[in-house]
């Protein structure tokens, strides 16, 4: 029917009050109408035009759902058979417009998910749902997500529809991912892969191994990762899948960068930035500079890092996913903390810890805790920090979160030893370094050793602290992350001078400040303090 015609009938009804308008463009029926309508329809259209009517509805909302999230994201490659040609579907190309769609629409899209598992046609239920999970994951709309996706695996398994059960078993894992449920994402894609691979379906077996590798990283399964994300790669490759291979290339940054191998990561998310401008990725562009902005930060180029954040924080909001947000939040308090920006470092992890809460993101959550517990710990409030890091540690171990859990021990270490609790700081210690030595994350074991040497040095095994620091200065300068060197170097000046005398410290502490101070941190006043007057 003509849109102009369609128009003019729903005005006419709305006239005589057998419907009402909601807003502009939406009406619906008043509920005893509502179900007069329904009696009527099976006395007058009999079962199979009603049949026939619904499934015209439900396919221009599976089409015109698939166009909304398709400009949201991209990369979820469309398992949907061609449009009727009977159905004109509505097409967006603007994220705003369609975000905009799909949180007007979600009611009717979530109620016919529900209408179509139970009463049919039940593949409607699973594409449906299937589509929109780039909606559900840029919006972090989880729990109707994960309803979404469990009716749509019942569907399937009705229809013993193996590409419905492959997809709706990973759109659980992706789900449980989003939620930091690793282990549970791992084992829902574990069962949606032979399924892929049975189907030869090289198009979601891509997103299943790139995800499961994604989550190997979070668990700190280091080479499992870098495997599985190299396996993703060449099927995006394979099936011309740019975005696919743009966001894979984010993810083997993401292991390389927690092996240490900065260098080796920089030129994945260059090439990252470069598929997302060529296919106009905004939200991939956003990525992309935010973990080149965290490698920045690493490298010790702070303002580079900074204007990559905020650049990447405007382009999260621009596509509107809250989700990316609060770890760009995260990500600048880090610099912010870095730099000796305390108060800019507590209000930024503080909103990142809000916003995860708020959006049941645990990864981000346990990393602003983190945050809140080093920069407390730097500026004195050692009560505050460990119990920052307290909450990090069980958070991280509920969920597996390797890295976390590692970061929270460094900083318990460290801020029992600012306590005076330093057999628990040992302790502490030694747990983050057994824990980043078996992932493999050489930064990690360089925090651990130069937090270790600290507490030591304090308790008088000064030629331990010694071994310590040289192990972690060699590790800082292998893997090229300055401000780590310019610490080691202080706490080895620490335990020199306990060992060796005041002055053999000096020229430790001096090069720790060459390096500070061309860094710009606020470790220079200590180390000049050193300096001049040695312990």
């Amino acid at each position: 029917m003509p849109e102009d015609q369609t128009t003019r009938l729903l005005a006419g009804l709305a006239s005589a009050h057998l419907i009402e308008r909601l807003t502009p463009g939406r009406f619906q029926f008043h509920d005893l109408i509502r179900l007069y309508a329904a009696e009527r329809a099976k006395d007058i259209d009999g079962e199979q035009d009603i049949d026939d009517a619904l499934r015209r509805l439900f396919t221009w909302y599976l089409h015109s759902t698939g166009s909304a999230t398709h400009a949201l994201y991209p990369e979820i490659e469309s398992l949907l058979d061609s449009v009727d040609t009977d159905i004109h579907p509505m097409g967006f190309t603007d994220i705003v417009e369609a975000i905009t769609w799909l949180e007007t629409e979600r009611p009717s899209l979530l109620a016919s998910v529900r209408h179509a598992t139970q009463h049919g046609p039940r593949p409607i239920s699973w594409r449906l749902a299937h589509v929109l999970r780039g909606y559900f994951y840029t919006r972090m709309v989880v729990p109707d997500w994960m309803e979404t996706a469990v009716l749509g695996l019942r569907a399937a398994d009705l229809d013993n529809d193996l590409a419905g059960q492959a997809a709706m078993l990973h759109s659980q894992a992706h789900a449980h991912f989003c939620l930091s449920s690793y282990e549970q994402a791992l084992e829902y894609e574990a069962q949606a892969l032979p399924l892929a691979r049975d189907l030869d379906e090289p198009r979601l077996e891509a997103e299943i191994v790139k995800w499961s590798g994604l989550a190997c990283v979070f668990l700190g399964r280091l080479d499992k990762a870098v495997e599985d994300l190299t396996q993703a790669l060449d099927l995006y490759r394979r099936t011309e899948n740019r975005h696919g291979q743009a966001n894979t290339h984010i993810g083997l940054g993401f292991a390389l960068v927690d092996l240490g191998r900065f260098e080796d990561a920089l030129p994945h998310y260059d090439k990252a930035l470069e598929l997302n401008r060529e296919i106009k990725s905004r939200y991939g562009e956003a990525l992309a500079v935010h973990c080149t902005g965290v490698v920045y930060g690493h490298m010790g180029r702070f303002d580079e890092a900074l204007r990559m954040h905020a650049q990447a924080m405007t382009l999260y909001r621009q596509v509107g996913t809250r989700y990316h947000e609060t770890s760009a939040s995260f990500s600048l308090a880090v610099v912010h903390c870095d730099m000796g920006a305390y108060d800019k470092a507590l209000a930024e992890a503080e909103r990142a810890r809000v916003m995860a809460r708020e959006t049941g993101d645990r990864r981000s959550e346990c990393n602003a805790l983190n945050t809140l517990g080093v920069t407390c710990r730097l500026v004195g409030r050692f009560d505050d920090a460990a119990g920052y890091h307290e909450s990090a540690l069980r958070l991280s171990k509920a969920i597996s979160l390797r890295k976390a859990e590692i970061e929270a021990l460094i900083g318990l270490a460290s801020a029992r030893r600012g306590l005076g609790k330093h057999n628990d700081g040992i302790l502490a210690g030694q747990a983050a370094l057994r824990g980043s030595r078996q992932s493999g994350m050489r930064p990690h074991e360089a925090h651990a050793l130069v937090a270790l040497s600290e507490i030591l040095t304090d308790v008088g095994q000064a030629d331990h602290a010694k071994t310590q620091a040289r192990h972690a200065l060699d590790i800082y300068r292998e893997i090229n992350y300055p401000l780590g060197e310019g610490r080691a170097l202080r706490a080895l000046g620490l335990a020199m001078s306990e060992t060796d005398g005041p002055q053999s410290a000096v020229s430790h502490w001096e090069e720790a400040l060459a390096i500070c101070t061309r860094l710009g941190t606020p470790e220079v006043e200590q180390l000049q303090t050193l300096i001049k007057v040695p312990h």
